[in-house]
């Protein structure tokens, strides 16, 4: 051992170098192991937060209406292009909310406005009588501009027959109207008096554009002793604006055509109204059964199966009711549910197949009308309605009509075959509008919100 001992002594640095080596060996293994843990550590936490960054760098960007998403990098002109595309869609909604109430409104506003929302409480009891009187007459005015007219009365013909019947006898016989006519002369007057009443028929048709009465509308008629409320005269209102769009919309269909004879609408048989939405659980209040309608119980048991019986349409006729029936007395503080355009509206589809119903945005009313139409034509009385306002049919009968018979009431068709058609009519009214007009029991009734009371 002293020889080694001696070496080693004598080679001391050669001997810690080959101790080194071999301690080397046998630990490096073990320490790069370890290393390479830590740095795939480290480049593992590094990794995930570039991911982070990247991700908060871009975003998905998915495209309105559909489309493949897209990433994109989220900088100032990003930013600045995102709000430019938003500011032009909101300002795209806003102008298909304006253009919405405009084709509702039609630049319409009350027949009183003195009356509506809220009268001066010095002419209460005046200002009522004076609607009425404005109401008939804006009935009778609409008429006559619409050139929507009766065929000559019992009494114009009448007089017409008698001037024809005096010519006769002292023009084409020569006679004394006492003198007794031979079979023949009597024959020949017979003929000359039809013709007579035929061709006071024909001229009437010719300058008329539709059939129509007054007693086909719901005119509500006036009872001194029976004063309405705020909610039945605003729903008299109401209910003219809803006559108007359904004349208007006929008139439209029979533009192009000169006399009644040629035209697609040949007479209106009558408009009923289902129950308003202001009424007590919505049962009624809408208008109840037009006079002189000439509809009969078809309303009560076709068109309006499961909608109300007889002429008055039930709850489901007045397109469904959003609150309580209320009552005349204003809350101290804001009531009710308010508007939210950006939500959608609530469907309910066991009224109709369209679903809609009244609602915070809009009311919806039911209306029952009754035509003689040119069978051939009904698609243009179909599309006129449609595109005269919110006017969706979700019902529909047709009958054949006998024009002979009509014709001998003073109602001439034409030569085309003719039928009655019945429509089952939803009719939307927003709110943005019309909710500035009512009156506070009818904001109550349909849980339009009030304003805060002042205090003091």
């Amino acid at each position: 051992m002293t020889p080694v001992l001696n070496w080693i002594k004598s080679n001391v640095f050669t001997v810690i170098f080959i101790a080194v080596m071999v301690v080397a060996l046998v630990a490096l293994p073990f320490v790069a192991s370890r290393l390479n843990a830590s740095v795939r550590a480290d480049v593992q936490d590094r990794l995930a937060r570039y991911a982070e960054l990247e991700g908060l760098e871009k975003t998905q960007v998915e495209r309105e209406g559909g489309g493949e998403a897209q990433t994109a990098l989220i900088n100032e002109r990003f930013l600045r292009r995102f709000r430019e595309v938003t500011e032009a869609s909101r300002a795209d909604a806003d102008e298909v909310l304006a253009e919405a109430e405009r084709h509702n409104r039609k630049d319409r506003g009350v027949l009183l406005d003195e009356l509506f929302p809220e009268p001066p409480p010095a002419r209460r009891e005046t200002l009522p009588k004076n609607f009425h009187d404005l109401l008939v007459a804006a009935y009778q005015d609409l008429l006559e501009e619409l050139q929507a007219k009766s065929p000559p009365s019992l009494q114009e013909v009448q007089e017409a027959i008698e001037r024809r019947r005096s010519q006769f006898y002292t023009i084409t016989v020569q006679k004394d109207p006492a003198d007794r006519l031979d079979e023949k002369e009597a024959e020949q007057l017979r003929e000359v008096l039809t013709a007579a009443r035929m061709g006071l028929y024909a001229e009437a048709a010719d300058n008329t554009r539709l059939y129509a009465a007054p007693e086909a509308l719901y005119i509500p008629s006036w009872d001194q002793a029976l004063l309405p409320g705020m909610r039945e005269l605003f729903d008299w209102q109401w209910q003219y604006w809803i006559n108007e769009d359904l004349l208007r919309a006929m008139a439209e269909a029979n533009a192009h055509s000169s006399s009644v004879q040629t035209a697609p609408v040949k007479r209106l048989l009558s408009i009923q109204l289902g129950a308003s939405p202001t009424a007590a659980g919505g049962s009624s209040g809408g208008g109840g059964s037009s006079k002189g309608s000439g509809l009969g119980s078809g309303l009560g048991s076709g068109l309006g199966s499961g909608l109300g019986g007889g002429g008055a349409p039930g709850r489901r006729g007045g397109g469904g009711g959003s609150g309580s029936a209320g009552g005349g007395s204003t809350p101290d503080a804001p009531t009710g549910i308010k508007a939210d355009p950006t939500k959608e509206a609530p469907l309910d589809y066991s009224y109709t197949f369209t679903g809609r119903v009244t609602n915070p945005l809009y009311d919806v009313r039911h209306v029952y009308l009754s035509i003689i139409v040119d069978t051939a034509r009904v698609p243009e009385v179909l599309d006129a309605l449609a595109a005269h306002n919110f006017i969706t049919i979700f019902d529909l009968r047709m009958t054949p009509v006998d024009p002979y018979a009509a014709a001998q009431d003073g109602y001439l068709y034409g030569a085309a075959p003719v039928s009655e058609l019945m429509l089952s009519l939803e009719t939307v009214w927003l709110r943005s509008w019309t909710a500035r007009f009512m009156p506070t029991e009818t904001k109550v009734a349909l849980d339009i919100p009030l304003p805060k009371a002042p205090d003091g």
